[in-house]
């Protein structure tokens, strides 16, 4: 759960934390882009005296839903299509920051107050069967893996709903 106003408070009080970057297009040759390289320096460390970062945590809360509910442009129509809408949000977030060892990518479970009236609903609506609930957290039926060729340099540390803890918390062990 995210703090209210916080970017508001912090990009207040330290104005200089917050910078316009230099962001790199794909070339195209012959209509067939051309990926970035993230393995080259970020072009932000000469332009901006930008540092290089060795680590990227990144909430997927704020990327999911515009990219799967976009309020311009066409919707997607599969999943397969807003899968791809997420990965080439975060390829992009990724090529600007350029992280040297550890991209993090947090997905929290279904919003408290949801769950909360989920399971109030299945106390007084129990299923007429004997089986247990179906599970509340929201995960896709087959998620498609962010594996563009930068981010295999990079550990891989998965969680997923029976991992204890929020997400963010988790990456202290890293």
């Amino acid at each position: 759960m995210g703090v209210p106003a916080f970017y508001r408070w912090l990009s207040e009080k330290y104005p200089k934390c917050v910078l316009d970057i230099l962001e790199q297009h794909p070339k195209h040759i012959q209509n067939t882009p051309i990926p970035i390289n993230s393995s080259h320096p970020n072009p932000n460390a000469t332009h901006l005296s930008f540092p290089e970062f060795d680590n990227l945590y990144i909430d997927m809360n704020g990327i999911i839903h515009p990219c799967s509910h976009p309020e311009s442009g066409a919707q997607p129509k599969t999943e397969t299509e807003m899968f791809a809408n997420v990965a080439a949000y975060v390829t992009r977030i990724f090529n600007a920051v350029r992280p040297r060892k550890l991209l993090f990518l947090a997905i929290d479970g279904t919003a408290p107050r949801a769950k909360m009236n989920q399971q109030v609903s299945a106390l007084h609506h129990p299923p007429p069967s004997i089986h247990p609930p179906p599970s509340i957290h929201a995960t896709p039926r087959h998620a498609t893996p962010l594996t563009p060729t930068h981010f295999l340099a990079l550990p891989t540390l998965q969680v997923g709903p029976g991992s204890p803890g929020e997400p963010q918390h988790q990456a202290k062990g890293l």
